[in-house]
């Protein structure tokens, strides 16, 4: 789905919009826009030479919106909360960390809880709203069958609608957060929400829980970390697992680089691994 942009030159702002989004509205390069905010989301309009505003029948324009989330935000718990979170579900850990940014933004509803509506979420996490609505589906699915975080999750697909609530578990892992830094977990809403892999996440939650630059760690309990079940010699297990969750945490999050060395063995087994690590 294409974008609109927001640029800044000199002291003002641009819209950017592309054209295939011109065309379909049947205006002119140079015609004079709006940008209004409807229900916390921003919407482009045209304005008339009249200074009223005319709205044109083009969904794919004004169903765009100009992202406004806080990806940068750092999200702060308890780490006594990473084996729950490492066994969510991909699209069941993009809900529950929307829900934790809703909540540290102060977005709950009277009932206590989150809702989200699927224009948000395909804006959180840059998806098209058709995929929104089958990982919201999906994350229902998951949480009906998964309360230790969520206890209650409704899918409501007539208004492509998520009503969330958290368990009172995972409230006492947000709010009673120990001030030793290594009972606290810290990461980027962004880097939360953009981890596919199978063993990225829980290798990034373990990085982030180390607060260390380099760690030691043994092979054996790295592969129970992650989750890694296959019964393999060290370099397949580096080759398949560590090395394809390194490629993208360094991608997509804020971790710059990361260094996988063999620490330790046991005869010809490679028995420790150690990971030095350098942050953006």
């Amino acid at each position: 789905m294409e974008q609109i942009k927001l640029h800044k030159q000199g002291g003002a702002a641009v819209i950017i919009i592309p054209a295939s989004m011109i065309e379909n509205t049947g205006w002119e390069d140079g015609t004079l826009l709006e940008v209004l905010e409807i229900n916390e989301t921003l919407h482009i309009r045209r304005k008339t030479e009249s200074g009223a505003l005319a709205t044109k029948a083009c969904p794919s324009l004004f169903s765009s919106t100009m992202r406004h989330v806080n990806y940068d935000k750092i999200i702060r718990y308890n780490s006594g909360l990473n084996l729950l979170v490492n066994e969510l579900s991909f699209s069941a850990r993009r809900v529950f960390f929307i829900c934790l940014y809703y909540y540290f933004e102060n977005k709950l509803e009277s009932d206590k809880s989150l809702l989200i509506r699927a224009d948000k979420y395909a804006e959180f996490v840059g998806v098209e709203r058709s995929v929104a609505y089958k990982q919201m589906k999906d994350a229902a699915d998951f949480f009906s069958r998964n309360k230790n975080l969520i206890t209650h999750c409704d899918y409501i697909s007539n208004e492509g609608l998520l009503r969330v609530m958290f368990s009172s578990k995972t409230i006492n892992y947000i709010t009673a957060i120990d001030s030793r830094k290594y009972q606290v977990t810290e990461l980027p809403l962004k880097s939360a929400l953009s981890l596919q892999g199978r063993y990225s996440w829980p290798l990034y939650q373990l990085i982030k829980f180390s607060h260390l630059k380099s760690f030691t760690i043994g092979v054996d309990e790295l592969k129970k970390e992650i989750g890694y079940i296959q019964n393999q010699k060290f370099s397949f297990f580096k080759r398949d697992g560590i090395n394809i969750a390194i490629d993208e945490i360094t991608e997509r999050t804020d971790v710059k680089n990361i260094k996988c060395v063999n620490a330790e063995r046991q005869g010809r087994r490679v028995s420790k691994v150690r990971f030095e690590i350098e942050m953006r």
